[in-house]
């Protein structure tokens, strides 16, 4: 994975550890940079990941409470 990031046909003929804004400029193609990856062979982690995310959402909403404060009061 993480020398997808760095491949040169993907990022163009530039040096990809250079930061070159204008590289961004043109379409690219749509999986150059896909944190898990797609299809059958994509992370090995993510529902591992996905489940943690799941399970911190859920902890932060059982441990705080979110509360209405009214409508806005602008003067």
């Amino acid at each position: 994975m993480f020398t997808l990031h760095f491949d040169a046909d993907l990022w163009g003929p530039v040096d990809p550890h250079i930061f070159y804004p204008e590289r961004f400029a043109t379409k690219r193609h749509p999986m150059a940079w896909i944190a898990f990856g797609a299809g059958p062979r994509n992370c090995v982690g993510m529902r591992f990941a996905m489940m943690e995310i799941k399970i911190l959402l859920v902890r932060l909403l059982k441990t705080y409470s979110i509360v209405d404060c009214g409508a806005p009061t602008h003067k």
